[in-house]
């Protein structure tokens, strides 16, 4: 079966992909392998129209072992923008509004989360809505920050604190359900355990941004 498609269908195309893997069809499906082919046709990939390698995800082939093109070096790449299968969205400083990845900023009228009103899909581009989401970290022995990945936990101690810039990623490690859910904790000016006004995972709830939570001697 051939199928007809252009650059202009491109878009389309993509977001009924989203809409597709939502829906739990999986790769090899035969909904997938249809639209697969005409995102290939709409990508101006006509080497290969995914039946020869069977490799159905979206955009053009990138499968080095294609027979379509295994001998065939990989085209250089200048200047280009990497893309994901989702947009991440990163909610602003004390406010409402969310910096999307594609480039656009958002906020809602009712509630102030894509949870609240059932946003799955980004409003401007089509993909999977993801909100970046920050984790509490213990970084070394002595500190717990709250970073979106490893290397950012890192560079929170050192702004706030003035060291930690020998720890490496291996020195990084999430904290566990157990102390983010904790009621009370061993408070060392005292000497004796007290009762929490807020866990850690409330206090994570409310940031909107990386931040030093708490540290000990």
């Amino acid at each position: 079966m051939t199928i007809q498609a252009n650059a202009q269908h491109l878009p389309g195309l993509e977001l009924a992909w989203a809409e597709l893997h939502a829906a739990g069809y999986q790769p090899g499906d035969a909904p997938h392998k249809i639209l697969a082919q005409a995102i290939a046709a709409a990508s101006a990939d006509p080497e290969c129209d995914r039946s020869a390698c069977g490799d159905y995800s979206p955009g053009p082939c990138d499968n080095p072992d294609c027979p379509a093109r295994r001998d065939k070096p990989a085209p250089a790449v200048v200047n280009q923008q990497l893309t994901t299968a989702v947009c991440l969205w990163k909610r602003e400083q004390d406010s409402v509004f969310y910096e999307t990845s594609c480039g656009q900023v958002w906020y809602f009228t009712v509630g102030s989360t894509p949870e609240e009103n059932s946003a799955y899909f980004c409003h401007h581009c089509g993909k999977s809505l993801e909100v970046q989401r920050l984790v509490a970290y213990q970084v070394g022995d002595n500190d717990i920050v709250a970073a979106y990945d490893p290397a950012g936990a890192i560079q929170v101690l050192v702004d706030f604190a003035g060291y930690g810039e020998d720890f490496d990623e291996s020195d990084v490690e999430p904290v566990s359900d157990k102390v983010l859910d904790a009621t009370e904790a061993f408070d060392q000016d005292e000497g004796k355990i007290i009762p929490l006004e807020k866990t850690l995972r409330q206090q994570l709830a409310e940031l909107t941004e990386p931040a030093y939570l708490h540290g000990w001697e």
